[in-house]
């Protein structure tokens, strides 16, 4: 069996368990991951926190998590996916068409208020108009990056849901940013 195929399958026997949860469990989970995350020293220290947006079902929840950050005063940058054209990108593996940005928002009834885009209808931020608000055309790094995932190894390893679009953004980020 391939690679893709293994994460394939793993990405769907996950995703069967993420549906026999209720929503009182994801709930409770999501709620003790982000007390966990604010007693995690890296966390308590972070002046910016990149945070990625939950799915709308079975995906731990980040509101909490969004709570914390504004409670305690950091920079929140979220996800948004854009077409390479709009910025003049260059695709970084063939097929590629769109990437993903982080643009900052400033409190939690902004990032409730905004609409769900896309193919997996997350609430996205808009850019500034002048793109201030982009992480990749600032000069200042994150502190922080919290990723979703389907699953994880023992050591760390992330399978994410197949698009790319995270693995993507650490490339450019790291590229900018070292």
């Amino acid at each position: 069996m391939s690679l893709q195929s293994l994460k394939n399958k793993t990405r769907k026997e996950v995703a069967a368990r993420l549906r026999a949860l209720d929503v009182a469990q994801v709930t409770a989970q999501s709620a003790a991951t982000a007390a966990a995350l604010a007693r995690f020293p890296p966390f308590q220290s972070a002046r910016s926190v990149g945070v990625y947006m939950h799915l709308p079902e079975n995906e731990l929840h980040t509101d909490a998590i969004l709570d914390s950050c504004f409670r305690t005063g950091k920079t929140v940058f979220l996800p948004r996916i854009e077409q390479l054209h709009v910025f003049d990108e260059q695709p970084a593996f063939p097929g590629q068409k769109s990437c993903l940005h982080f643009l900052s928002v400033q409190s939690r009834a902004e990032a409730d208020a905004l609409p769900p885009r896309g193919k997996y209808q997350i609430r996205e931020p808009d850019y500034a108009p002048d793109r201030s608000n982009d992480l990749l055309a600032g000069s200042d790094p994150l502190d922080l990056l919290l990723l979703p995932g389907v699953a994880f190894t023992a050591t760390g390893r992330r399978l994410g849901h197949g698009a790319g679009f995270y693995d993507d953004f650490i490339k450019r980020y790291r590229a900018k940013h070292g």
